[in-house]
């Protein structure tokens, strides 16, 4: 069975005022996937080019959901035009660092990835996503800090992964 695609056009005056909306809705006959909607104001549009357009967003929205959740960029104080300038790149070059931090340790880092909890049992090493891949270079990086601290000596396995299971949920 093929996807379904139907387009519409319509008025929506509380979203977009007396300009006409093109929606896009996407339907999988098997009902494996939930039906979808989308929306754009370009009405030369086909359906086709419509979702290749979504569809190309989308790494630029994870992009900024990680920034904000995981980097905690909503929460800062910036007081001048210049700081918001300087921060936001910085922001997205640091979520691009870690990723390539993830990707060129793999080996290494997959061992510093948290334990999914209990509410998440099918979680695996396949969907790693940004907020792993940050809290497992959280991970080696007190690992290493805690071995610096005791003059370099390594502490025991077992209690190393008892403390870095602790700083793993305190932060």
């Amino acid at each position: 069975m093929t996807t379904t695609i139907k387009r519409i056009r319509t008025l929506w005056y509380t979203t977009a005022g007396d300009r006409p909306l093109s929606i896009v809705i996407v339907r999988d006959p098997s009902g494996d996937r939930d039906d979808e909607a989308f929306f754009t104001t370009g009405l030369t549009l086909t359906p086709e080019q419509v979702l290749e357009r979504f569809a190309l967003r989308w790494t630029l929205e994870t992009l900024f959901e990680n920034v904000k959740q995981c980097l905690g960029f909503e929460d800062l104080q910036k007081r001048t035009d210049l700081a918001v300038e300087r921060t936001a790149p910085f922001a997205i070059f640091l979520t691009g660092q870690v990723v390539l931090w993830f990707a060129t340790n793999w080996r290494t880092a997959q061992q510093f990835l948290p334990d999914s909890g209990p509410w998440y049992t099918h979680k695996d090493k396949v969907g790693i996503s940004f907020a792993d891949m940050l809290a497992a270079l959280r991970r080696m990086s007190q690992r290493e800090m805690i071995t610096a601290e005791a003059d370099g000596k390594p502490l025991p396995t077992k209690l190393m992964g008892l403390v870095l299971h602790v700083l793993g949920v305190a932060t």
